[in-house]
């Protein structure tokens, strides 16, 4: 059973996956050297394409959406780690060496 804390347990049900933009393939043909190549994404090389502006434009929304779950857990660790650095900048961590001292 996982955690109760990680982000698919039964206090946090999983949000609705995202899916990524599919980028559609339009075959092209590449020669070079007396070698042919087959390109299918070789569309997307046009920056002014509105097809190419609009699947990026997607892709970018999904690069956004995907981690956004994840958006809790990742303030609560960085909560931890600021919670710790100030504990070490305070000097109340205790540390252990390999002789075993302990320092305040």
């Amino acid at each position: 059973m996982p955690a109760p804390d990680s982000p698919a347990s039964p206090a946090n049900p999983p949000a609705a996956r995202v899916t990524p933009p599919a980028a559609h393939r339009i075959p092209h043909v590449l020669n070079a050297h007396g070698d042919d190549r087959s390109d299918d994404w070789y569309w997307l090389r046009d920056r002014d394409d509105p097809d190419v502006i609009a699947y990026l434009e997607a892709d970018n929304q999904y690069a956004d959406a995907a981690p956004a779950p994840l958006a809790p857990l990742r303030e609560r660790r960085l909560g931890v780690g600021q919670a710790f650095a100030v504990r070490v900048r305070r000097g109340a961590l205790l540390r252990s060496d390999a002789s075993g001292a302990n320092r305040k």
